[in-house]
Formats: C-alpha cells, sequence, structure tokens
C-alpha cells in the first residue's frame, strides 16, 4: 500500500486516497505531541535539539507534501482526468473543498482508462492466473477435455445419421424438408 503512495503513475481508489492523508495527519500529530512534550518553557538558550527538531519537522512535513501530491494525482488518474487537476486546490477555499468532494467522495471511472486498469486489477489478475495455473495440468482439466471430446463424437454421429437419411430432394425419410446445409 506504501509503495502506491509515492509516483504518479496508476491510479488509486477513494480507500487508498483517505490512507494517505489519514498517514499524513497522524504524522503530523505525533510529531507535534512529540514537540509539546519535549519542549521546555522554562529553558531560554537555544539548542541543538531545537534545530534537529525543526529539521525533523521539515523533512517530516517534505515527504507528507510528496505523499499528498502523488495521492491525488493518483486519484484524479483514477477519475480519468489530468493529475494537472492537483492545482484546482490553490483555488481559496473553494479549490480545497472541491478536491476533497471529487478525490475523497467520487468514485472512479469503472474498467480501465487511459491512466491504466482499475485499482486493484493487478492483484485480481493475479490470483486469477494462479488460480488458472492450478487448474491447467490436473484432473479436473482431463475430465473437462474427454467430456467435450465425448459430446463432439455423439454430435458428429448424430449429424451423420441425419445427413444419410436424407434423400436427393432434401427431404427427410419421413418427408420434411430439410433445412440448412445440403
Amino acid at each position: 500500500m506504501f509503495s502506491s503512495l509515492f509516483g504518479f503513475k496508476g491510479r488509486i481508489g477513494r480507500g487508498g486516497w483517505w490512507f494517505g492523508q489519514f498517514i499524513g495527519l497522524a504524522i503530523i500529530g505525533v510529531l507535534v505531541a512529540m514537540e509539546l512534550a519535549l519542549h521546555d518553557p522554562n529553558r531560554t538558550d537555544a539548542s541543538n535539539n531545537d534545530f534537529l527538531s525543526l529539521m525533523v519537522f521539515a523533512v517530516s512535513l517534505l515527504a507528507i507534501m510528496i505523499v499528498n501530491i502523488c495521492s491525488t494525482v493518483k486519484r484524479y488518474h483514477d477519475r480519468g482526468k489530468s493529475g494537472w487537476w492537483y492545482f484546482v486546490s490553490v483555488i481559496p477555499v473553494i479549490g480545497g473543498i472541491w478536491q476533497l468532494i471529487e478525490c475523497g467522495f467520487c468514485s472512479g471511472d469503472d474498467g480501465d482508462n487511459h491512466y491504466g486498469p482499475p485499482p486493484g486489477a493487478a492483484h485480481r489478475m493475479e490470483n486469477l492466473e494462479r488460480e488458472m495455473s492450478a487448474m491447467g495440468g490436473g484432473k479436473l482439466s482431463k475430465v473437462d477435455d474427454d467430456y467435450l471430446g465425448n459430446y463432439a463424437q455423439k454430435l458428429a454421429s448424430v449429424e451423420m445419421q441425419h445427413h444419410t437419411s436424407t434423400n436427393n430432394t432434401g427431404q427427410t425419410a419421413s418427408g420434411r424438408a430439410v433445412f440448412g446445409k445440403r
């Protein structure tokens, strides 16, 4: 799941997008809680701890922004839109609401679109291929092959009997007309 939150190619569903947003909020919450717990209001001198905590916060914020941008672009891809729609969020108030509604609540395109297959389709395809290969050389496929072979032989013998029972006028021995191939 984490690997799908980085990079701009492909599609993710609503659940993946919400997961990315909650991960970012959780990291920010943990960092703020750590800063509040470690902050000593009685200390007047600046130390390396302040710089270190600022750097950790900055790097974490950068990582959260990357996850947010990547997951939102992929979510727009799932909706059949360009990733450039991410920039609708820079419109004050309305842009953020638009992005929240479209990415968080609207469903994606059914089936493939020009950004790839639907989210989870590759996993379902792998499971299907694994099941089919497990059935491939087993007794079940042999039973199916025998059944189809026997059915084809029966069908051919019925056709042969039917064909030999017609006369030159295109009628059967009972006098009914024969329609179809002659």
